[in-house]
């Protein structure tokens, strides 16, 4: 086996310069999305400038978030571990739009464990104590005010 974090089931393998890509998704407001994946290369003939991103509503639509790898990312022989997020909130325009994952690379790259998970953004909930500070301060304020 490879040495590396890829677990060996190879989820695509690329000859040539050429890129490929997949819908993965739908993009939902107020999200952050991770993208995690193993990339990797032969003993033999290595690769460089592969580039992994994330688009919105077609494999050259708007760049949500891309990440370019070389050989000294995954050395001959080995897979590793790479990834990225982006917030869904900087890109409100493509909310409902497809989510496209976009591989480009030199020739013989791997990639192994393509795991992409989305977390609402959620807005912290104040403390009962400081909701109930500010109620006060404000009936002081009203109070104060009437005389």
């Amino acid at each position: 086996p490879i040495p590396g974090t890829g677990d060996g089931v190879q989820v695509a393998y690329m000859n040539s310069t050429a890129g490929m890509w997949q819908t993965v998704g739908t993009i939902e407001a107020n999200s952050i999305y991770a993208l995690t994946l193993a990339i990797g290369q032969r003993f033999d003939l290595g690769w460089s400038n592969l580039t992994v991103s994330l688009r919105a509503n077609s494999e050259t639509g708007t760049l949500l978030a891309s990440e370019v790898y070389d050989a000294a990312d995954a050395p001959d022989g080995t897979i590793s571990d790479v990834s990225f997020s982006f917030s869904s909130a900087d890109f409100a325009g493509e909310v409902g739009n497809d989510l496209y994952l976009v591989f480009q690379s030199g020739v013989q790259s791997l990639y192994d464990n393509v795991r992409i998970t989305e977390t609402p953004i959620t807005a912290p909930v104040p403390e009962p104590s400081t909701t109930a500070l500010l109620g006060l301060g404000s009936l002081a304020l009203i109070l104060r005010r009437r005389k």
